[in-house]
């Protein structure tokens, strides 16, 4: 048995959101593999519809999470339309003390679903999920991912 971690948000349109990176790693270690989100059990689709919805959906993988009626979810209307390459991004997460700023100025859009982080910012491995937000407003703009040795933020 071999067990992964990483974070991710649930929206309130019954959907919960995590890296496609981490997806991709918990297929290839294992043919069956079970989530646990909120001290339930959910399993993970099998390999083909998974390679298939991984192409569709970029960064982010969402996961069905209807049956969890407890799981906090975020409201899509509180969810960032576009980032505007100007502002400061916070990353929000309940291990740290305060929030992890990253200025506009290390990072740059590369595709309409992802924003990447200049290859000198430092992250913890641990913090791969974390929902990104604008320090303006707190709107949610991504999550964090981590690929290929270079950090990123997956846009909803």
């Amino acid at each position: 048995r071999h067990t992964r971690e990483t974070w991710g948000v649930a929206l309130d349109d019954d959907s919960l959101h995590v890296p496609a990176s981490f997806i991709r790693t918990a297929r290839a270690a294992a043919e069956e593999v079970t989530l646990e989100v909120a001290g339930k059990s959910l399993s993970l689709p099998a390999a083909a519809d998974i390679a298939q919805k991984l192409q569709q959906t970029g960064p982010l993988y969402p996961l069905p999470v209807a049956n969890l009626p407890d799981l906090a979810r975020w409201p899509r209307a509180q969810i960032a339309p576009d980032w505007d390459g100007a502002s400061v991004l916070l990353v929000v997460n309940p291990d740290l003390n305060e929030p992890l700023a990253i200025d506009s100025t290390r990072m740059s859009r590369t595709s309409p679903r992802e924003i990447r982080l200049a290859p000198g910012v430092a992250i913890a491995p641990a913090l791969s999920g974390s929902p990104v937000v604008q320090a303006s407003d707190g709107q949610l703009v991504g999550l964090l991912v981590r690929g290929n040795e270079q950090w990123s933020i997956g846009l909803f």
